[in-house]
């Protein structure tokens, strides 16, 4: 006996191709869809969906701009977006992270004059600089701005006093004038 797999629709974006006019977009189970990227409403959900469909758009195809959605739908899902802020700051990071993708082909390709290639070098070194400063802000942004420091080693000499736990400098500091 042939046992048959049960086709499990899962959230995603589907692209039909229209001849001559635009592309049909279908975007099944949208509430899990949303809620799987942590996004409160559907008017923030739908807007994301099109920026990363407009993104994408230029220069795919149908099946092409399916797969590349969907894909980075999954790494935003992966990265674990507390809210809707964190979601367009993942988003932002995706499509510098395809940006600096692209220039590297761009830059690989051979029989091209030196200008072109030295053209895509600072289009790389200027997003991979932009990328690292995008995770710095999310991560102050999930930090809520604070930074923490790992103390592994304490040494106290003779005679030296120190203080363990979190310290809040007081505004008047050494007894001055009020």
């Amino acid at each position: 006996m042939e046992l048959k797999k049960k086709k499990v629709d899962k959230p995603r974006v589907n692209v039909k191709e229209v001849d001559g006019g635009p592309r049909d977009i279908l975007i099944t189970k949208a509430d899990e869809l949303k809620e799987k990227l942590n996004i409160s409403n559907m008017d923030s959900f739908m807007k994301s969906m099109f920026t990363l469909i407009a993104f994408f758009d230029s220069d795919a195809s149908a099946e092409n701009l399916e797969s590349f959605v969907n894909g980075s739908i999954e790494e935003i899902a992966s990265i674990a977006p507390k809210d809707c802020i964190e979601n367009q700051l993942i988003q932002q990071l995706l499509i510098t992270h395809h940006l600096f993708m692209k220039c590297s082909l761009k830059a690989n390709i051979k029989e091209q004059y030196s200008s072109r290639v030295d053209e895509h070098i600072k289009n790389i070194t200027k997003l991979s600089k932009l990328f690292i400063e995008q995770m710095k802000a999310l991560s102050s942004y999930r930090n809520e701005g604070q930074q923490k420091v790992k103390v592994e080693h304490v040494y106290i000499s003779e005679g030296g006093q120190a203080v363990f736990g979190n310290i809040n400098p007081s505004k008047n500091r050494g007894g001055g004038k009020k």
